[in-house]
């Protein structure tokens, strides 16, 4: 029984390390238009992380709201 929690727990943290480097990835690209040259990954993620706190509140919004919508 308590390992269910814990495979929970490690799913959630894979998706959000997944969509942490989904987006800087986005974020690099950005950097990449305005600078006119490539830039380089640990830049872009030093960049990102200011805006991390904002699009991570974001992405657990819609899981609880694709939850709920599941549960129905």
């Amino acid at each position: 029984m308590e390992k269910e929690p814990l495979i929970e727990k490690k799913q959630n943290a894979s998706v959000m390390r997944k969509a942490w480097f989904e987006f800087v990835k986005k974020t690099r690209k950005k950097m990449s238009r305005n600078s006119k040259e490539t830039v380089s990954h640990r830049d872009a993620m030093k960049h990102a992380s200011s805006g991390w706190a904002a699009e991570k509140a974001k992405l657990i919004r819609r899981q609880k709201r694709e939850a709920k919508k599941n549960a129905k």
